[in-house]
């Protein structure tokens, strides 16, 4: 059972994250996610030399979008999450920009091809988007616990939470459940 206190203060900082994010300038957004893009293609290519776990972007992520086509391109398998009617997220193999289609919450889905549970252990690195990230690599998402529950069925990913300079914090309040990022890029750090 979720301690009402811990939950209280998770959505006070939600709040917070979500008025910070609606300062950003699309200008700054999109020369920070271009940064963070080419850090993480440099830190991570390596591991994600099998299959990665990416996102599509939605209002104020940092957009993946650029690293999804370049490693695809290279010929990495890319998974990417879609909401399953139970409230969960499965994966499905991202096979080019004309394999996406709007899904739940106006996020972009891929149409491609289904990975069985099994096939989650081919996936080296895990790119995952939140509200806030402290330098533990505690992440606060936005409230559903999609990725807490998907993350753990990765048992070869390197997770690495992925977030604008704003959404770092000193303290991420946790639960239990909730799974902590090996690393954290921050896009538009100084």
């Amino acid at each position: 059972m979720a301690d009402p206190h811990i939950a209280a203060k998770k959505q006070a900082l939600r709040s917070l994250m979500r008025s910070r994010l609606r300062t950003l300038v699309a200008d700054d957004e999109a020369r920070w996610s271009a940064e963070a893009i080419r850090r993480i293609d440099q830190l991570y290519a390596a591991a994600a030399a099998h299959t990665a776990l990416l996102y599509h972007p939605i209002a104020h992520e940092v957009d993946t979008r650029g690293l999804i086509d370049a490693w695809y391109a290279r010929g990495r398998r890319i998974a990417l999450p879609e909401v399953a009617d139970e409230g969960q997220l499965r994966l499905r193999l991202y096979e080019g920009p004309t394999s996406l289609r709007r899904g739940a919450y106006g996020i972009m889905e891929p149409t491609g091809a289904l990975l069985s549970p099994a096939d989650y252990a081919d996936i080296g690195l895990a790119i995952v988007p939140g509200l806030a990230f402290d330098e533990r690599g505690h992440r606060l998402g936005r409230g559903r616990g999609y990725y807490d529950r998907l993350l753990p069925q990765l048992p070869c990913a390197t997770l690495v939470g992925l977030a604008y300079a704003c959404q770092r914090v000193d303290r991420v309040p946790t639960e239990p459940q909730d799974v902590r990022m090996h690393a954290v890029v921050f896009a538009g750090d100084r």
